[in-house]
C-alpha cells in the first residue's frame, strides 16, 4: 500500500510504501478525504472494489507473513466439507480409527481370516447337526438327547456366524 507522508520523526516527506514505514500489523491513523457517494448508492461511504481489494490484499500479506515469521504452516483445506459429489466422498476419509485399524491388522497377520473352505466345512457341519437333531424328534427321543443335538446345532451356528463375520474384515481403516 503507497501512503504520502506528510509527518513522521524519521522519514522525509514524500510518498513511500508503508511497509517500509512500520512492522507488519501496526495500527495506522490515515487521514483523507471522503467524497460523496453517487445518487442511487445505499449507503453513506462506499468504497470501491479496487480500493476494498488493496485493503484485503495487504491485511492477507500482513497476516500471512507475520505466522510464516514465526514458523506457522498456511493450510488451506475447504474439501474437508459435508458435502459429497459424484462418489468424491469415497476417496477422502476423516477418522480416529487408526490405533483400531493398526490392531486390525496386526491381529490378522498373526492369526488370518478364515478361507472358504473352513466355511464351507462349518456349513456342512451345521446342515449334518441339523438333519440330526431332526432326525431325533422325528424317531421321538426324549427331550434330553434332543436338547442336547440342539444345543450342538446352536453351537454349530453361533461357529458359522463368528467365522463369516471374521471373513469379511480386512485390514485398513475401517470403510
Amino acid at each position: 500500500m503507497m501512503v504520502l507522508v506528510l509527518e513522521f520523526a524519521s522519514v522525509d516527506s514524500g510518498v513511500y510504501l508503508l511497509a517500509s514505514l512500520v512492522a507488519t500489523g501496526t495500527c495506522i491513523y490515515v487521514e483523507g478525504e471522503l467524497k460523496k457517494t453517487p445518487e442511487g448508492t445505499k449507503q453513506k461511504v462506499e468504497l470501491k472494489i479496487s480500493a476494498v481489494a488493496q485493503i484485503g490484499n495487504a491485511l492477507s500479506y500482513a497476516t500471512h507473513s507475520f505466522f510464516q515469521k514465526h514458523g506457522f504452516l498456511y493450510v488451506h483445506n475447504p474439501f474437508v466439507t459435508t458435502s459429497d459429489c459424484e462418489g468424491t466422498g469415497e476417496m477422502f476419509q476423516v477418522t480416529t480409527l487408526f490405533s483400531d485399524a493398526e490392531k486390525m491388522e496386526m491381529e490378522l497377520k498373526e492369526n488370518p481370516p478364515p478361507s472358504a473352505a473352513d466355511i464351507e466345512s462349518a456349513t456342512l457341519l451345521v446342515k449334518e447337526n441339523g438333519n440330526a437333531a431332526a432326525q431325533k424328534k422325528y424317531e421321538k427321543a426324549s427331550k434330553e438327547v434332543i436338547k442336547a443335538f440342539v444345543a450342538e446345532l446352536t453351537k454349530a451356528k453361533e461357529s458359522l456366524s463368528k467365522l463369516e463375520e471374521r471373513s469379511k474384515l480386512k485390514p485398513g481403516v475401517p470403510q
